[in-house]
């Protein structure tokens, strides 16, 4: 039996992406990007190995979510929420 070891902390294309845009967006430095990669790594921590049905990593969609509320709602709390809620 061989074990994968994850590194949560490891950017993936998703967190990548999200973060790419909330620093393209936050024009007055109002986001907490510590509490926003701590909010992804804990994603990914506890969706762990678990696929959707397209094999894409489960922590892929909250990602993808926060990524498309960025443009309505540029606050901490809301981005941090949407990773989380799976």
């Amino acid at each position: 039996m061989s074990f994968k070891i994850i590194n949560y902390l490891e950017p993936c294309q998703y967190s990548i992406r999200l973060i790419d845009r909330l620093k393209s967006l936050d024009s007055q430095n109002v986001l907490d990007f510590d509490l926003i990669n701590k909010a992804i790594y804990w994603a990914k921590k506890y969706h762990g190995e678990q696929k959707r049905k397209s094999g894409e990593p489960y922590y892929s969609h909250p990602l993808e979510v926060a990524y498309m509320i960025s443009d309505y709602k540029l606050k901490t709390d809301v981005i941090v929420a949407n990773p989380n809620y799976g």
